[in-house]
């Protein structure tokens, strides 16, 4: 399968990364613990220019609401992180501010209502202003199916 996860800007390093956007493989996804030494995560670092990446042919669904999460470690400055979703003409459907707290590890949720339908859309992750980031694990799915799947695993997601 080609590599469709594309970096926007060149100042983004890639090593090894995890993650339903990331990265498509046949082996199960790594765990939370290894986010702890950074050794499979996006950096982005950034000055006076955004950088940031993206995965194209997202299935997107009318009438419902998409929850997910971002796990982000501001390493130093003050960047700000924004998702994007770009329908298959790249015109703006969402845009959605991430908010960094603190240094370390932090889950970021998201969460929208989808009003249309589009079989191949885009979403985006991109930092702007001085800093430098960590991405890793990022996840998306509908709401209803991933309420679906924790009631039937015993689980429960965090809001």
């Amino acid at each position: 399968m080609p590599n469709r996860y594309r970096v926007m800007v060149s100042k983004a390093k890639i090593s090894k990364p995890t993650g339903s956007l990331l990265e498509r493989t046949d082996r199960s996804l790594s765990s939370l613990r290894n986010l702890k030494n950074g050794e499979k995560s996006l950096q982005l670092k950034t000055k006076k220019n955004p950088a940031g990446i993206r995965q194209e042919r997202i299935y997107l669904q009318e009438g419902y609401t998409y929850t997910g999460s971002v796990w982000v470690n501001r390493i130093e400055g003050s960047p700000r992180l924004i998702l994007r979703l770009k329908d298959n003409q790249s015109k703006l459907v969402k845009e959605i501010p991430l908010k960094i707290t603190g240094l370390g590890w932090r889950e970021i949720p998201f969460s929208f209502y989808c009003d249309r339908t589009d079989t191949n859309s885009i979403i985006e992750i991109e930092s702007k202003g001085a800093g430098t980031i960590l991405l890793d694990y990022i996840s998306m799915m509908r709401e209803d199916v991933r309420r679906e799947r924790d009631a039937a695993s015993g689980s429960v997601r965090r809001s």
